[in-house]
């Protein structure tokens, strides 16, 4: 959110210094243009005899100024409507940035009845192959200084039918997001617990089992993963030559 505010503050500031110059330059091309209107109506107030006498010096100075000034003006306008554009763009670019910012902070966000309750209820869906072991969730806590972080207790308190579920010790990395403060901690292998299901050998059908994640503090999640379990067709013997 941090980085959404700075940079929603840079795109002003930047959309703010644009403008101004843009303005700037319409200023200074009126400007110049009114004084070459001005020269061009001395000129046409002047009688034949100083025209002639002043020759198409005047002339020559003032029409082709204002040509350019309009061909300038109108390169202004061409400028302004393709940064409108990008202006448009970069708004709703910042938009859609926070919509995102605002559903990743919401995803495991509690609810009032979730925090009365004390735990949080989801259900997740994911395919299997019977006989074949999927590695579900590392399940690790860290500190602030990547030290393991003591009093987080992991069940599987509602058994598949079809399968085994199992808490094993596993060492691997951490992947916290890269603004945590515990990113840096992703750098180093750690001790932990995996959450791992295996569908037991030639079973077909759905299974599921729940399994509870317990904070220090007493809150919980409740966790159920249904499964659709298939089962590979055997594949025929090789022909003997």
């Amino acid at each position: 959110m941090f980085y959404l505010i700075l940079s929603i503050i840079g795109l002003i500031l930047t959309i703010k210094m644009i403008n101004d110059a843009f303005r700037l330059g319409n200023r200074i091309a009126v400007a110049t243009e009114t004084t070459a209107l001005h020269a061009a109506a001395l000129y046409n107030a002047l009688t034949p005899e100083a025209k002639a006498r002043a020759g198409a010096e005047i002339a020559t100075i003032a029409m082709p100024s204002i040509e350019s000034i309009e061909k300038q003006k109108r390169k202004n306008r061409d400028r302004q409507a393709i940064f409108g554009a990008i202006v448009v763009a970069a708004i709703l670019g910042l938009f859609l940035m926070f919509a995102l910012t605002a559903h990743a902070a919401n995803v495991n966000k509690w609810t009032d009845e979730e925090s009365a309750a004390g735990i949080k209820k989801r259900e997740f869906i994911r395919f299997a192959l019977s006989g074949s072991q999927l590695k579900l969730r590392f399940l690790y806590a860290l500190d602030m200084d990547c030290s393991r972080f003591d009093g987080w207790q992991y069940a599987v308190i509602k058994k598949p039918e079809h399968g085994t579920a199992e808490i094993v010790p596993h060492n691997g990395f951490p992947s916290y997001l890269k603004d945590s403060p515990r990113a840096k901690c992703n750098e180093k292998q750690i001790e932990g617990q995996m959450l791992t299901y295996k569908p037991e050998d030639g079973y077909k059908g759905q299974d599921s089992f729940t399994f509870l994640e317990l904070s220090p503090s007493g809150f919980a999640d409740e966790n159920t993963y249904i499964f659709n379990v298939r089962a590979l067709e055997p594949k025929p013997p090789a022909k003997k030559k």
